[in-house]
């Protein structure tokens, strides 16, 4: 959680979670953050409505909603089934205020023109199939978290694979933490992950579980 009266710098506690949207997710602003914001949620499957003063081309699970957007008006765009608010309009007074009634209804909020306004921050995600990895910075450097990501990336390719495996073999009822130990410490079976070769990793693997 972030404390709305924290000084720009001071760091509350912060602790990562996975969050189910069930509902929607309101964005307010259509600019470049807004929208980057959008398509990564939107990514995910969630349903993601845009409010914006603008006529905005969106992708798919986007709705633009077009109007003008103040102190009062806002409220009509968030009910009982709004899972998540974005406040990423130009305006940061009038995105503080966004924040500030959805924290006091317990509405997971983020505020993309401040580091301690909010309660939720947006992670640099890895997609992996099955599984998804998320890097974040603590909002103290954002690109950090992005740099992270790509780190992640490279040095350990084809993590979608690795992921395939152990959920192929959990479905088999054979994963166990020894199991994975002895994938990570097999060399040959490493450099199959990291080659793609699922099918040549899973071979040896099912050879020692035999």
């Amino acid at each position: 959680m972030i404390n709305d009266n924290a000084k720009e710098g001071d760091r509350s506690p912060r602790y990562p979670l996975v969050f189910y949207i069930k509902g929607h997710a309101v964005i307010f602003g259509g600019g470049e953050v807004g929208m980057r914001k959008a398509a990564s949620l939107s990514s995910q499957g969630v349903d993601v409505r845009v409010v914006d003063r603008r006529q905005i081309e969106s992708g798919q699970n986007i709705s633009i909603l077009r109007a003008e957007i103040d102190k009062e008006s806002f409220k009509r765009f968030i009910n009982e089934e709004t899972s998540l608010v974005v406040c990423a309009l130009d305006d940061q007074k009038l995105n503080e205020e966004i924040s500030k009634y959805c924290t006091n209804r317990s509405i997971p909020v983020n505020v993309a023109t401040s580091k301690v306004s909010g309660t939720v921050a947006f992670p640099s995600i890895i997609e992996l199939g099955n599984d998804v990895l998320a890097a974040s910075s603590k909002g103290t450097c954002p690109q950090c978290s992005y740099a992270l990501r790509r780190y992640i990336e490279r040095e350990l390719p084809n993590l979608p694979v690795f992921s395939r495996i152990v959920h192929d073999l959990y479905g088999e009822g054979v994963l166990d933490r020894e199991m994975v130990a002895r994938i990570l410490d097999d060399e040959e079976i490493m450099s199959r992950i990291r080659g793609g070769d699922y099918e040549g990793a899973m071979k040896i693997i099912r050879r020692g579980v035999g």
